[in-house]
């Protein structure tokens, strides 16, 4: 499910509760009609008290998708970035169900040793076309995602760990990159 349409259906979702209590808000206003009139705040209550969930929903959903590449890389790694990590670009496609993360970054082999230890990625025997997961949809790669063209590579993969269904780490010696996906998927 794309975020436009999580949107649209939580917004759905947001437009049923506040018929609900906007419902409840009139109900209570014919009981207690002989006392004074509502003011204006209290006639915005429960579109405010319906807006809550909704905004909050909205909010995270545009966090994993404009997230900055230092949380991106916390986020897969299950640490901060190093002082050794120089270059970090990253990009995020989410929504409530799924989503993948691709970044890269430049640093030293000992200090990609050190983290792809943390994670107990394994060295893949076979190097694939694109060295990717699988994808749901048509994900545009990132214009600077260039790990299936690097000629002198080593790929390594791992699977569930911490949240991630999938985590492919390419480390192309020609350009001195790191290129990272990771997905998860509900």
């Amino acid at each position: 499910m794309g975020i436009s349409v999580a949107i649209i259906l939580h917004g759905l979702l947001y437009a049923v509760l506040v018929a609900v209590l906007s419902l409840a808000a009139w109900l209570l206003r014919l009981v207690l009609r002989p006392g004074p009139r509502w003011s204006s705040a209290l006639r915005v209550t429960p579109f405010v008290i319906a807006a809550i969930p909704y905004v909050g929903f909205v909010a995270t959903l545009l966090w994993a998708n404009y997230a900055p590449p230092t949380f991106i890389y916390s986020s897969v790694f299950g640490q901060s970035a190093g002082s050794d990590v120089s270059a970090l670009r990253g990009q995020s496609d989410a929504s409530n169900d799924f989503r993948n993360v691709f970044m890269s970054f430049s640093t030293s082999d000992d200090a990609l040793k050190r983290t792809l230890e943390t994670l107990r990625l394994e060295r893949a025997e076979t190097l694939k076309a694109a060295d990717l997961v699988p994808l749901p949809g048509n994900i545009m790669l990132p214009d600077w995602w260039t790990a299936q063209r690097c000629a002198d590579r080593t790929v390594f993969i791992a699977k569930n760990v911490h949240r991630w269904d999938d985590i492919v780490v390419t480390q192309c010696r020609s350009d001195a990159t790191v290129y990272v996906q990771a997905s998860w998927i509900d």
